[in-house]
């Protein structure tokens, strides 16, 4: 965008919108944020100090004659004076100063400038002219730096603009340094470093996020986005970077880390909303990833196909015939190293084995992605990568072996060891939640399509085979296992027979008396989950009388938040009695058992801040529930009497009001 154009005030709530007070101050504001945008330490406008060493700077900048040394005494002024700032306020002479930075950078005065006569006799005028241009670029990049960090987020995206575009013919996009081939000779000859240069534009990238994604949120996704003057500003400025990135990983630069670009690439597609942006940005990543998958170390490739799936812009920017292309290529892609890894733990060959471990759980990532996100066009893929899962939570005892035993044999210290067990645990871990969310998803889509039988046939035999394949040594992977069984939704849970039901049950009450508070914790949330299930509260009341002994027990915990799940937990049980058991009497629903639930719910009631409120939900059902055959009871009028006393007190003090 050219300097000067103000773009709309009327965009799009999605939209970042450019304002201009009469101060001549520019601002990003994204709408509907800017409240939400301001931080609390006070925006300081750039001192009058530094706009006056901005002046000199671009005076010696022009000189034919220019000094050098009067140079870097600017740019050293200029950063002492920015690091005595908290929070920056943007304004013109910030842009003014970017942009002649950006100068210094590109080494423009350098062919202009003379060596002072009085500091020759110290060194050769080749050595003090090398040195000193390496004193500006390193000194004006770490301005960029400061002045990049003192922005508050709503102006990241201001800086990022500005560094990145040419203004004017004696201008220079940030990438100029790395494209033009005498800039880059003049770096190397001056011991600059291309890294610390690219290093500034993720950076860069990373502040300007919170405005370039504001359209991407899954909260206004749905909204349609017009093409707007922004979208056209910074859909050309990601466009060159983009292009440039993946240029340099075909045709590597001389002197930067190819390892940098990938970052760097990872890092800009992250930051890109495709959705408001033309659609040829797209499809040049698009064909970046089916063209590069050899060329690209796995784990850099591997997020970058994560980053396809995860956008709330996918279901837009994909057509039909693309997105069964991606999704084959990706899946394929995934499986093929999952097996791989399998393969290599079972033939005891653990050589780099954190490496390998690192792109397992990379590869699990993006599964887990597709199902989550893509569920509906997974569906045909889905039992082959959870039979590859599955396989892999059955050799869990190798895995941890072979890192153990890599460790031993490469003589590393125990804390080494720990660590890449923990990283195999971390695989573990994620295969599991894969599953939990395979479930959650599978039980979203029964609930808005008919069921596919012998796919919810198939599907259950491979969930139902892995959680017990492993004897749980750690906290982690227990929670992990526990979350595949709280996954399951009410559609789901009708579809399974009456085995897998009673397994389901039996696992989680018994997760529920584990001796870890946290698992305990997990179980209970658990249980309170199944207590909504119409069709298992219907048809079980021991169900809900075990769920009564558990939650018994675990409301004696010392742990807080064990405490308030099993008292939400109560809460759910109460409501479950008084919607399908309403003023129903039998054997095990008697009154002993309703005098142990009042005591429960009463004593949750009189607790604490955190918890009161599922009391008081808990007696307020219980009321409900009371069958016309515990009328006769002597202690029931002192019971319903003690339960309105306790929630008038807690409404006339005010201490919770979630009551009224």
């Amino acid at each position: 965008m050219e300097p000067g154009v103000p773009l709309s005030s009327q965009s799009l709530i999605s939209d970042c919108v450019l304002t201009c007070n009469h101060q001549k101050q520019i601002y990003v504001i994204p709408a509907k944020r800017l409240e939400k945008s301001k931080t609390q330490t006070k925006e300081e406008p750039l001192p009058t100090t530094v706009e006056q060493r901005l002046i000199a700077l671009k005076e010696e900048l022009t000189k034919e004659n220019g000094s050098s040394l009067k140079i870097l005494q600017c740019l050293r002024d200029i950063k002492k004076n920015l690091l005595e700032l908290r929070n920056l306020l943007w304004d013109l002479s910030i842009h003014d100063l970017i942009l002649t930075l950006k100068n210094c950078m590109a080494l423009e005065y350098t062919f202009k400038t003379q060596i002072e006569h009085e500091n020759q006799s110290a060194t050769s005028p080749n050595v003090q002219l090398k040195v000193a241009r390496q004193d500006v670029i390193r000194l004006s990049t770490e301005n960029l730096e400061i002045i990049l960090s003192l922005l508050p987020p709503k102006n990241g995206y201001n800086f990022f603009e500005v560094l990145m575009s040419k203004f004017g013919p004696e201008s220079y996009s940030y990438l100029n340094m790395f494209q033009d081939s005498t800039l880059r000779k003049g770096y190397a000859s001056q011991g600059v470093k291309l890294d610390d240069l690219l290093q500034l534009v993720v950076t860069s990238i990373q502040k300007a996020k919170f405005s370039l994604l504001l359209g991407e949120t899954k909260a206004i996704a749905h909204r349609h986005i017009p093409f707007t003057s922004f979208a056209a500003t910074a859909g050309r400025l990601l466009d060159s970077i983009f292009v440039f990135l993946m240029d340099t990983i075909r045709n590597p630069i001389e002197g930067l880390d190819v390892i940098k670009v990938y970052e760097a690439l990872i890092e800009t597609a992250q930051a890109t909303p495709f959705k408001r942006l033309d659609t040829s940005i797209f499809e040049k990543l698009l064909h970046f990833v089916f063209t590069a998958a050899n060329q690209v170390p796995q784990e850099y490739f591997l997020p970058l196909l994560d980053v396809m799936v995860v956008g709330h812009w996918c279901d837009e920017t994909f057509n039909d015939r693309e997105r069964i292309e991606y999704k084959n290529f990706a899946v394929a892609y995934c499986n093929e190293i999952l097996q791989a890894w399998l393969s290599r733990l079972k033939k005891a060959e653990y050589e780099d084995l954190e490496m390998e471990t690192k792109i397992a759980a990379l590869a699990i990532a993006v599964l887990k992605s597709f199902a989550k996100h893509w569920f509906q066009d997974f569906l045909t893929d889905s039992l082959d990568c959870m039979g590859v899962v599955n396989e892999i939570l059955s050799v869990s005892d190798t895995i941890e072996i072979a890192s153990v035993r890599h460790g031993l044999a490469m003589k590393m210290s125990p804390k080494v060891i720990d660590s890449s067990l923990a990283k195999c645990i971390t695989v573990i871990v994620d295969g599991y939640t894969f599953i939990k969310i395979m479930t959650e998803s599978l039980g979203d889509f029964l609930k808005h399509n008919d069921p596919d039988l012998e796919y919810v046939d198939k599907f259950l035999r491979i969930w139902y085979q892995a959680p017990p394949n492993f004897a749980a040594k750690s906290i982690e992977v227990t929670c992990a296992v526990v979350d595949c069984f709280a996954a399951i939704n009410e559609s789901l849970f009708a579809q399974l027979d009456n085995c897998r039901r009673l397994f389901c049950i039996v696992s989680i009450l018994g997760y529920a008396r584990d001796q870890s508070d946290v698992i305990r914790t997990k179980a209970g949330r658990c249980i309170a989950h199944f207590l909504d299930f119409k069709s298992l509260v219907e048809i079980d009341q021991q169900f809900l009388m075990d769920c009564l002994d558990v939650i018994d027990q675990c409301l004696l915990s010392s742990d807080m938040n064990c405490r308030a799940t099993y008292s939400w937990a109560i809460g759910n049980l109460c409501d479950s009695l008084a919607k399908y058991y309403y003023n129903v009497c039998t054997r095990s629903l008697n009154w002993t058992t309703y005098t142990r639930i009042y005591r429960l719910s009463y004593r949750i009631a009189k607790g604490s801040i955190k918890i009161r409120y599922n009391g008081h939900r808990a007696l307020g059902a219980l009321v409900k529930w009371t069958p016309n055959e515990f009328m006769k009871e002597k202690e029931l009028r002192d019971h319903i009497h003690n339960i309105v006393m306790v929630v008038s007190d807690q409404v006339a003090q005010g201490l919770d009001s979630k009551v009224i």
